[in-house]
């Protein structure tokens, strides 16, 4: 339930990417979708987020439909994602994450492991 780095390959039409739930988030601790490595620039995609309300993409990954955050590349494959705080491209790294402002948030445990920070639409 730790931070995780995720590398993306491209070997797919679809790739799913779900973080853990990430319980060392108050110690600066980030699930990381990394696209550096397949030479991923910011500029070279489009971006579905999914929100309260509106926006991300339906999809089944094999147990059920959920909504994902989706990040839609050049050649038309999609990288569909949840729990992800930060994305390293090729030019820039996009943080995802809301920082609460309550000074006792780092000892809140539970709530770090249920992914609660991401609840926030920033």
């Amino acid at each position: 339930m730790g931070a995780d780095q995720f590398t993306y390959i491209g070997t797919s039409q679809t790739t799913f990417f779900s973080g853990n739930g990430n319980v060392d988030f108050s110690s600066g601790q980030r699930d990381i979708l990394n696209l550096i490595s397949a030479g991923i620039a910011s500029t070279q995609v489009s971006f579905n987020r999914a929100t309260a309300t509106t926006g991300g993409v339906v999809n089944n990954p094999g147990n059920g439909n959920r909504v994902f955050d989706a990040i839609t590349l050049a050649n038309g494959n999609r990288i569909l994602f949840e729990g992800i705080e930060q994305i390293q491209f090729s030019d820039t790294t996009y943080d995802l994450s809301v920082i609460p402002n309550d000074p006792l948030f780092s000892h809140a445990a539970m709530v770090l492991s249920m992914q609660m920070q991401q609840c926030v639409e920033p």
